[in-house]
């Protein structure tokens, strides 16, 4: 289920169409199937199938809209796999159900983002309204669960989203040329609520050292930082994310969805003698 889990990284509603997309997977192969081992073979080559899978997403994206507005929905598609059908009834309980754990993630980012306000905001009581942007925001439980965290009885819908993005767009463009004056208007991209750090190892395949930050919370992007590493034979250094306990996104911190990236440093002896040697003959 790599294709899903790739999917289930991103942040927005996406997370919820791959969810909804492999329960619909695997109901298709138990439709078509007679034992639960016969289940997993096809479940396992359906979801292999790059065309599956695009129309698994799309079929999910439709389905999760339209338990937005009403308490059940009827998928259908035709010749999803093989020549074979899905046909499968699903309730708005049973999609909460499903996502659960997702929703349950909603809550923490937003206390987060109080947190970080600043000293002048301490309760949500000195919030006179929230803003509700996006299309998840359309799904009843994203919305009950938005209210209860912030404390409030309804939720302001007066922005659209698409347009402020659209405008905002316009308006940075228009400060990159030099035929429009405008006022200065700034875009930063940072890490929300985790940070990254690195852990070193050494080549023959040694434990991993204990996680060392390298950019803290919030920090801005793109970002460079030189570090000293002393070593004098090859080594392995893993990049990743961490400090995401409180977010509730991952189950383990060994989570492959937390790697950024791993490097091996290689001929580190090599240069160490050859720099030693070079040094004694001055």
């Amino acid at each position: 289920d790599w294709s899903f889990r790739r999917v289930l990284f991103r942040s927005g509603t996406a997370a919820f169409d791959a969810r909804l997309a492999r329960m619909l997977g695997r109901k298709f192969a138990e439709q078509h199937s007679n034992s639960k081992a016969e289940s997993e073979v096809l479940a396992k080559a359906l979801f292999e199938d790059p065309r599956a899978i695009a129309r698994l997403l799309s079929k999910a994206k439709r389905v999760k809209e339209i338990l937005s507005a009403n308490k059940d929905a009827f998928v259908s598609i035709e010749s999803l796999y093989d020549g074979k059908d899905l046909r499968y009834s699903i309730t708005r309980v049973e999609f909460e159900e499903l996502c659960k754990d997702l929703f349950d993630r909603i809550a923490a980012p937003i206390k987060a983002a109080l947190e970080q306000a600043g000293s002048h905001i301490k309760s949500w009581k000195d919030i006179h309204a929230v803003e509700a942007i996006g299309g998840g925001t359309r799904i009843p439980y994203v919305k009950a669960l938005i209210l209860k965290t912030c404390e409030k009885d309804s939720l302001n819908g007066t922005l659209n989203g698409d347009e402020a993005i659209a405008l905002g767009a316009g308006f940075h463009a228009a400060t990159q040329s030099i035929r429009f004056a405008v006022q200065g208007f700034n875009v930063g991209d940072f890490i929300p609520g985790g940070r990254i750090g690195f852990t070193l190892n050494k080549k023959s395949g040694d434990g991993e050292t204990k996680i060392r930050e390298l950019f803290p919370e919030n920090s801005k992007l793109p970002s460079r930082k030189s570090i000293s590493i002393p070593r004098t034979e090859d080594f392995n250094i893993t990049l990743k994310y961490f400090k995401y306990e409180d977010l509730n996104v991952y189950k383990t911190p060994n989570d492959p969805l937390l790697h950024i990236a791993k490097f091996k440093i290689t001929k580190v002896a090599k240069t160490f003698n050859n720099t030693w040697r070079d040094y004694l003959n001055q």
